[in-house]
């Protein structure tokens, strides 16, 4: 028989389980699905806290836990949800789409409208409608790509700050000012600093490639928000506005993209057919852009609230992105844009506009990653430094406080000595390097071959493999800051005010490595030309 207390704990285990490994699923009904399903446990999580009695504050504890991970996970999957919730949107296009197509093919032959052949005037709409859905596609693209791109940047400098703070936490907690330097230790420190150095690694690399990647980032939201001013674009596929064609590749000038009701009238008279595609744009008050203005992150993506639908900086600014007007008039479906040496300005579908300009806050946004990414390098590597510099300082204190070290390789341990000597030069100012050095000279000589009765007698000994996690150590870190980091923090370690054992080692060789610089300049134009051909080929030849 189960006794009810027994009961309860599975119950709580089987609420952990749903709290701590929730399913990110990514189509809308399998979200929707895990988000029933966390509402649930967090229901029952809280209907069970209602019934336990103080003295089980334990259990009280858990499912207040099992509470905060749902919230947290509720909230993770509604973030989700925002991209899939666009299945509805292109399943209504699907819809609307046919609808039109039926509605059009029901209609008789007797009214006005047969009296003349457009035949060949009905296949080269329809070829044009599709040519405009695969068009869709490449802004599709564009919005997938920018989104894609500011999430990775906020996670990706949220990992960098986590990585820094749980490296100072970690030696602060385990007290490393006060290690012995004996081969556990070693391997110990070994592991954290290949840990914390590979996850830089990764970090620098993706910084790297999102600042790559930043300067072919679309800025979206201009075709969302009203335009402040002018802005250039390039023409996606032919299109004839009756008096002019544009031609696919066109470069043109967006001087317009709100509401034009004098020009955009239903003037066919299929009212049934119409559907609302304006979008309305939201104001962005001043007090809205100032009130983080004082914030200290160098790097911060601005979570919006679910009313608030609107494009913000990825920065704490006071001033919206560039060419984007605060006010409230409609976004409309037609732009108005004139060729670049044209001044006659024409409507087109905003689908065929490509707006080139790049988004300078993704390229703002990638720099400064780049900067917090090397000023948290910096304070890593500084406090990795001293850390090392300490334990080796214990290290040498060990084995004279020990009456010296017996070893099984001692070629291995007179390398090892040389690489600190190397690290720490005894002609250097550094105090610490004098002191090293001194240290060093002291325990040169305190060392014997290891025999069978040494080994079990030796109040200190190094295996070959404790000597080689010494030098692993000295390596790993010495390897790693020149070849990985070179290039970009000595052209910033003037600014940086680090200490000097992490300038010493920084700078410890003759030569340096310029870091790779990126190309300037944007291929739009070509970009979009090639695009347009591709697409015609695929489905139309010119209009």
């Amino acid at each position: 028989m189960y006794h009810p207390f027994n009961i309860l704990s599975k119950a709580v285990v089987i609420l952990q389980a749903t709290a701590e490994e929730p399913i990110f699923h990514t189509t809308q009904k399998a979200l929707e699905f895990e988000l029933q399903e966390q509402q649930t446990a967090k229901d029952e999580a809280s209907w069970i806290s209602e019934g336990i009695l103080p003295e089980h504050q334990h259990i009280l504890d858990d499912l207040q836990n099992i509470q905060d991970n749902i919230t947290e996970n509720e909230a993770s999957l509604n973030y989700l949800m925002g991209i899939t919730e666009l299945e509805k949107f292109y399943s209504n296009i699907s819809a609307v789409t046919a609808n039109r197509a039926f509605d059009l093919s029901m209609k008789g032959m007797k009214a006005i409208y047969s009296i003349h052949d457009l035949r060949p005037e009905v296949d080269i709409a329809w070829d044009k409608v599709q040519h405009y859905a695969h068009i869709s596609n490449m802004h599709l693209n564009h919005a997938a790509e920018y989104h894609k791109f500011y999430y990775h940047i906020k996670h990706l400098n949220k990992s960098i700050t986590h990585t820094h703070e749980q490296i100072l936490n970690l030696f602060k907690v385990d007290q490393w000012e006060f290690c012995e330097g004996v081969p556990d230790e070693a391997r110990k420190l070994r592991t954290i600093l290949k840990k914390a150095l590979e996850e830089f690694d990764y970090y620098s690399n993706e910084s790297e490639r999102l600042s790559a990647q930043a300067h072919s980032i679309v800025p979206i939201y201009m075709r969302s928000q009203p335009l402040s001013k002018e802005v250039e674009g390039v023409m996606l596929c032919d299109y004839d506005v009756g008096d002019f064609t544009f031609r696919a590749g066109d470069r043109v000038i967006v001087t317009s993209n709100v509401h034009q009701p004098n020009i955009e009238q239903d003037r066919n008279g299929f009212d049934q057919f119409s559907s609302s595609s304006e979008v309305p744009a939201v104001n962005i008050t001043s007090e809205e852009a100032l009130s983080s203005a004082d914030s200290t992150e160098t790097v911060e993506i601005i979570d919006i609230p679910e009313y608030v639908e609107q494009r913000r900086s990825l920065f704490e600014s006071s001033s919206l992105p560039s060419g984007l007007s605060g006010s409230g008039p409609v976004v409309s479906p037609f732009w108005q844009v004139r060729g670049i040496a044209d001044s006659v300005e024409r409507t087109v579908p905003s689908v065929c506009v490509w707006i080139t300009a790049p988004d300078a806050d993704a390229v703002e946004t990638a720099a400064r990653l780049k900067e917090e990414l090397l000023a948290k390098w910096h304070s890593t590597v500084d406090q990795l430094l001293q850390v090392a510099c300490n334990f080796f300082r214990r290290f040498l204190n060990h084995i004279i406080q020990k009456g010296g070290v017996t070893v099984t390789d001692g070629v291995m341990l007179t390398r090892l000595f040389n690489l600190l000597e190397e690290a720490y030069p005894a002609f250097s100012s550094i105090p610490y390097n004098a002191e090293l050095t001194r240290l060093m000279d002291t325990v040169r000589n305190m060392w014997t071959p290891t025999t069978t009765e040494a080994e079990y007698d030796a109040s200190f000994l190094l295996r070959r493999s404790d000597i080689a996690q010494y030098i692993s150590i000295i390596e790993l870190l010495k390897g790693f800051v020149s070849n990985q980091f070179r290039g970009r923090a000595l052209r910033r370690i003037k600014d940086c005010k680090i200490n000097t054992e992490s300038q010493r080692l920084l700078c410890q060789d003759s030569t340096s490595n310029s870091g790779a610089t990126l190309q300037q300049g944007q291929r739009a134009q070509e970009l979009a030309i090639d695009y347009c051909y591709s697409v015609q080929k695929e489905y139309i030849g010119g209009s």
